[in-house]
């Protein structure tokens, strides 16, 4: 039997608050036959920066799905963007498929993902961008991704 191409694709999200958003999508993604789901959990141990490893892994997927809350999540060190903005970029900058998805307005946003007046404007810019950018589908449960 010869062996399939798999095709990758790059899963980006802020794990703080789509974690099983994160889970049900690399589910069916790795259920597809003949596709592969790319996501940092996935990694292990590296002696890379986190930041970096992602931006090269994206370049290296046929496609990039990026599941955006109202979470900004964390940023790499010196840098403003969060991950997923910073992986965003790379996956224009480098010309590679993107699908969106983006949290329904209303959406359920418990208290304990507050993060800083700063951070909430920026993510909400990051949306906002996104939005105007792409045809985008979007989510308030795990189950409609």
């Amino acid at each position: 039997m010869e062996a399939k191409n798999l095709s990758s694709v790059f899963l980006s999200s802020c794990a703080r608050d789509l974690y099983a958003y994160r889970e049900k999508v690399a589910e069916v993604i790795n259920r597809l036959d003949g596709f592969k789901c790319i996501r940092m959990e996935d990694f292990g141990a590296r002696v890379f920066q986190a930041d970096e490893f992602c931006r090269t892994q994206i370049k290296q997927c046929d496609v990039a799905v990026f599941i955006v809350g109202l979470c900004h999540g964390s940023s790499p060190e010196q840098a403003e963007d969060s991950y997923t903005a910073r992986e965003y970029n790379e996956a224009v900058n480098a010309g590679v498929s993107r699908l969106l998805f983006l949290s329904a307005e209303g959406v359920f946003y418990p208290g304990y993902y507050r993060e800083s007046d700063e951070q909430w404007q920026s993510q909400q810019a990051f949306r906002q961008r996104l939005s105007q950018e792409l045809i985008r589908d979007t989510f308030t449960t795990p189950e409609e991704l």
